[in-house]
């Protein structure tokens, strides 16, 4: 029997299912896409908003950066952040989850960026780059629940959002070099 055919629409934001997900499938299985919105759309199809997990990567990305310039911990940088960002548990769980991941292994991760991006000491890198290629670096190192070619593309995309001209570029070539070495 084949798995429910899949499709992209909304420019990747979804994921459309004429058929709901088994379990197991790795079809939008918890451990591939985690906790996501699901309901049943008019045509018969269901739908996984992919969205969240952007959001929760651009979270996770400002507040690393508060949490660099303010020196606050991190308690207190996301007490204010999610009263002045309120969002969906799916989104909080997932920043969560990236936040404490990164900051657990920011020595371990640091020494892996140093060491793939030639030329650059993290210290000259814009704090925009240097927070999302720890947070991703984390993603690619430590989540085997996540493939790296999206966690890369997720950061290219984040890149071109928050940093600067030349961002995508450059956190995509130390991505890949990480992803490879670690393959």
């Amino acid at each position: 029997m084949m798995g429910p055919h899949r499709e992209r629409s909304d420019a990747g934001r979804y994921i459309l299912y004429r058929e709901p997900p088994e379990e197991g499938s790795g079809f939008a299985s918890p451990e591939l896409v985690g906790p996501l919105h699901r309901e049943r759309s008019g045509a018969g199809r269901y739908i996984i908003d992919m969205g969240n997990r952007r959001k929760a990567r651009e979270y996770c990305l400002q507040i690393l950066f508060q949490m660099e310039f303010s020196k606050q911990k991190l308690k207190d940088v996301l007490a204010r952040f999610w009263e002045e960002n309120p969002s969906v548990d799916e989104i909080k769980e997932f920043t969560l989850e990236l936040v404490e991941g990164t900051l657990r292994n920011v020595t371990e991760i640091d020494s892996e960026l140093e060491s793939t991006s030639t030329n650059w000491k993290l210290t000259r890198m814009a704090a925009v780059d240097r927070n999302l290629l720890r947070q991703s670096a984390y993603e690619v190192l430590y989540r085997e629940d996540i493939p790296s070619s999206v966690t890369i593309n997720e950061a290219v995309e984040i890149a071109k959002k928050f940093g600067t001209e030349d961002s995508a570029s450059f956190i995509n070539g130390v991505l890949d070099k990480i992803a490879k070495l670690k393959d």
